[in-house]
């Protein structure tokens, strides 16, 4: 078994285990623009003699968490052909990603699972997931008047791109788009029509991107920055009545959007979506913006055993500015520690359940109360209240 980063001749052969392994095909165009598109130095791959049988790729992003920016890794196309499956290959691959994703200062990394279980054995957690809304026509909002006006877009222009960058900081996990990243991946996938609301000063405040299709109306981006704004733009969409027969929208779980409607009693699919995986403790800690301005300390026992850069102890004194923390790591004896034993204070979790816990998926409290992390409730209770409170969403996909 050789590992090694892709080259550029081996394009054709890691579009060809794509194409198997996620069962698509594409066109000689598109094959032609993938080629283009395609970084041989963020892929790693497998090679069996002579042979490329395992990949996975490593996108490099920026993510926001508590409003901040974060570099982050995002693995995708992780693929081996059948006849070298359950050899260790993806582990291989996916320890040498994190190893370079440390070295890179991308202390966070995402990944869309095939499967949860396989991802959470090497600390990847879900950390958003999304509701599906159908709407019959007659459960759509009325029509009302707004102070301001819809305006359609024949593309994503500056103010689209603005208000986008404007709301994404207020989830946890969407991403930093960049223009390649909008013409690349949002435009590519998300094809119709894009109305925005400018309100009475003539600025932009929401955007959708939608489709109508056999009576049928899908949003596949909705981006709205205060309530005005989305009324206005369910308003808008109201007046395709006479041409649908349902509605669909995506909307982030914990915002709980079905409620807001005149008719709440309509159909909702919830969809486990991202994992995330906190890839250098030590990093993130420093720079997470607890939401406290006080000063806190907090202690944290990691178990990462896929990550020993990550195991041990970690006291946080959280910063009089958000996002500058003072971040020790206790000596273990066999490293020089003058006590042989950590503090006795503090929170106990795996890995995965750190993520989950700073992404604001889950709380400490219902953690501690399932028997998943363990410690003192009052260092539950002092943790739990400086996680910033931001939902955790992810408009995008890779």
């Amino acid at each position: 078994m050789n590992i090694r980063k892709s080259r550029a001749d081996d394009k054709d052969v890691l579009i060809d285990l794509s194409e198997f392994a996620f069962q698509y095909e594409l066109s000689d165009e598109d094959r032609n623009e993938r080629r283009e598109q395609m970084k041989p130095e963020w892929t790693w791959v497998v090679e069996e003699e002579g042979q490329v049988v395992s990949k996975t790729t490593v996108i490099p992003l920026v993510t926001y968490v508590g409003g901040k920016s974060f570099n982050m890794g995002g693995v995708s196309g992780v693929a081996t052909w059948p006849e070298h499956r359950r050899s260790g290959f993806v582990r291989e691959l996916l320890s040498k990603s994190l190893e370079e994703m440390r070295s890179n200062g991308q202390c966070l990394s995402f990944l869309y699972p095939f499967s949860i279980p396989l991802y959470r054995k090497y600390g990847w957690e879900l950390f958003t997931e999304y509701e599906t809304i159908t709407l019959k026509r007659d459960q759509l909002p009325e029509r009302k008047t707004f102070p301001g006006q819809i305006k359609r877009k024949s593309s994503v222009d500056s103010d689209i791109k603005t208000i986008y960058e404007q709301v994404a900081p207020r989830f946890h996990g969407t991403l930093k788009r960049d223009d390649e990243w909008w013409d690349r991946s949002v435009l590519k996938k998300k094809k119709g029509q894009i109305a925005a609301y400018y309100d009475d000063n003539d600025t932009i405040q929401g955007y959708i991107i939608y489709k109508v299709k056999d009576q049928h109306l899908t949003v596949h981006e909705w981006v709205s920055s205060h309530v005005e704004a989305r009324n206005a733009l369910f308003s808008f969409l109201a007046n395709h009545d006479s041409m649908i027969d349902t509605l669909t929208i995506n909307a982030p779980v914990k915002e709980n959007l079905s409620f807001s409607l005149p008719d709440p009693k309509i159909k909702r699919d919830i969809t486990s979506y991202f994992m995330a995986r906190i890839v250098d403790v030590e990093n993130f800690l420093q720079q997470y913006p607890f939401a406290t301005q006080d000063k806190v300390t907090l202690i944290f026992h990691v178990r990462d055993p896929f990550c020993s850069w990550n195991e041990g102890t970690f006291i946080v004194k959280t910063g009089d500015i958000p996002g500058e923390n003072d971040v020790q790591r206790a000596q273990s004896k066999s490293e020089g520690a003058a006590c042989t034993h950590p503090p006795k204070r503090g929170i106990h979790t795996d890995i995965k359940y750190l993520t989950a816990m700073l992404m604001n998926a889950q709380s400490p409290l219902h953690l501690y109360d399932q028997q998943m992390i363990n410690g003192n409730k009052k260092d539950i209770d002092t943790f739990s209240d400086v996680i910033p409170n931001n939902c955790p969403y992810l408009y995008d996909f890779f």
